[in-house]
C-alpha cells in the first residue's frame, strides 16, 4: 500500500505543474479566453494592452544626452589634433577626468529625478534622511562644478588662442545638441 502514496502524489502534482507553464486563462496563450491559442487576446481584436504605467500608443521617450558628456566626447576626439605640449597635458587630463566624473554624476542625478532610477528602498520612512542625502548630493555636485571650473581656467591659461578656440567650438557643439 505504501508505493501507491507516492504515485498518487505524483498524479496530483503533474497537472498542477503543467498548468503552471501556461499564462493565466489556460491554454496556449489564449489571452484569457482559454483554449489552444485561437483568436483573440482581448476585446480589441487581439492587440495587447500597454502596461498600466505606460500610456497606450506612446513609445518610451529617449532621454536627451548629457551636454557635459557630449563635450567630454568631443574633447576626446579633439585631443590628438591639439598637439598638446608637455606643460598642457596634466591640465588637460585633470579637466577630462573631472568632466567625465561630473557628466556621470549629472546623468545619475537626472535619472533619479526623472524616475528612471529609484533611490535605495528603506523599510523606514525618514524625511530628514532623504533631505540630508539630497543636500549632500547637491553639495557634491556643486563642488564638482567648482573643481571643473578651476581646471578649465588653468587649461585656458596654458592653451594657445587657436587651441582654445577648438575647445570652445567643441563646447558650443555639445551645448547645441538636441534636447529631447
Amino acid at each position: 500500500m505504501k508505493p501507491v502514496r507516492p504515485l498518487l502524489l505524483i498524479a496530483l502534482l503533474v497537472p498542477t505543474l503543467a498548468l503552471a507553464q501556461f499564462p493565466p486563462g489556460g491554454g496556449m496563450g489564449g489571452g484569457g479566453k482559454g483554449g489552444m491559442g485561437g483568436r483573440g487576446g482581448n476585446r480589441e481584436g487581439g492587440e495587447r494592452r500597454a502596461p498600466a504605467d505606460k500610456p497606450a500608443g506612446q513609445a518610451e521617450q529617449p532621454r536627451a544626452p548629457e551636454p557635459l558628456k557630449l563635450w567630454h566626447e568631443k574633447l576626446g576626439q579633439l585631443e590628438a589634433t591639439l598637439a598638446l605640449q608637455a606643460n598642457q597635458v596634466e591640465a588637460w587630463a585633470a579637466l577630462m577626468r573631472d568632466l567625465r566624473d561630473l557628466a556621470d554624476l549629472n546623468e545619475r542625478r537626472r535619472a533619479r529625478v526623472m524616475g528612471f532610477a529609484r533611490p535605495p528602498v528603506s523599510a523606514v520612512t525618514d524625511i530628514d534622511r532623504d533631505l540630508r542625502l539630497e543636500q549632500e548630493s547637491l553639495a557634491d555636485q556643486a563642488a564638482a562644478y567648482g573643481d571643473l571650473r578651476r581646471f578649465h581656467q588653468k587649461l585656458k591659461e596654458l592653451l594657445s588662442e587657436e587651441q582654445y578656440r577648438a575647445v570652445l567650438e567643441a563646447y558650443r557643439a555639445s551645448q547645441a545638441a538636441p534636447r529631447l
